[in-house]
């Protein structure tokens, strides 16, 4: 497990480890503030260059909800590295090790259903997920014949700080197991068919609508 925050990953890898009797490893790393392959070599890969990895999950991402003008220059470059740098920059940092392996490797990203739709004060965290899920798609294409590629475009997951409401918010199982069904068949698909639904009826929107939504999000959250 890779992440920021080393006593959460220390939380939930205790769990892992006690409900299914298997070893983890932790490595610290903030993805918002690596900003080149050799780094991502040093600190990721040479870490776990021992182990037979079967399946990379780059689910690292986020954004504030603010426009490109309101957001600071250290912002726009952190919510870049983040969800757009730290897939292509971490793959191909892992990829020598992953093409090796006599069996397929998936490599998955946590893309979004804003990456298929351009929304206002969401710009910087569209855009990059919309290029990162592009990516991936060519990867495939590129290394086919040792992995499968896939950019899982997830919509709105129940947290526990963003419990249950009215609409398609899936809770992380069926999100889960939603991305998982896709995994070595598609390219790239929303996975749980609440995401789909939501992914229909937000890009179908007309972009009047859309605009409004994002405004009084915005408004309400200023």
């Amino acid at each position: 497990m890779v992440a920021r925050d080393e006593a959460k990953m220390a939380h939930h890898c205790l769990n892992i480890e006690q409900t299914y009797s298997v070893k983890t490893k932790i490595i610290v790393c903030d993805f918002t503030k690596v900003v080149s392959i050799a780094d991502y070599t040093r600190i990721v890969a040479n870490q776990v260059i021992e182990l037979d990895i079967s399946m990379v999950f780059l689910n690292a991402g986020g954004s504030p909800l603010a426009t490109i003008y309101d957001l600071g220059d250290d912002q726009i470059q952190a919510i870049t590295r983040l969800n757009y740098v730290h897939p292509i920059y971490l793959t191909k940092a892992l990829l020598p090790q992953l093409t090796r392996r006599s069996k397929r490797v998936a490599v998955v990203i946590t893309s979004s259903v804003s990456s298929k739709v351009p929304m206002v004060a969401f710009s910087a965290y569209c855009s990059s997920k919309a290029g990162a899920a592009q990516f991936i798609e060519a990867l495939h294409e590129e290394t086919k014949q040792h992995l499968d590629a896939y950019s899982w475009d997830c919509g709105v997951v129940a947290t526990k700080k963003k419990p249950f409401k009215v609409g398609f918010r899936s809770s992380p199982t069926q999100a889960v197991a939603g991305c998982f069904k896709d995994i070595g068949c598609e390219r790239r698909s929303f996975g749980s068919w609440k995401h789909e639904l939501e992914a229909i009826s937000t890009i179908n929107l007309p972009k009047w609508v859309l605009k409004r939504i994002m405004m009084s999000r915005l408004l309400k959250n200023n």
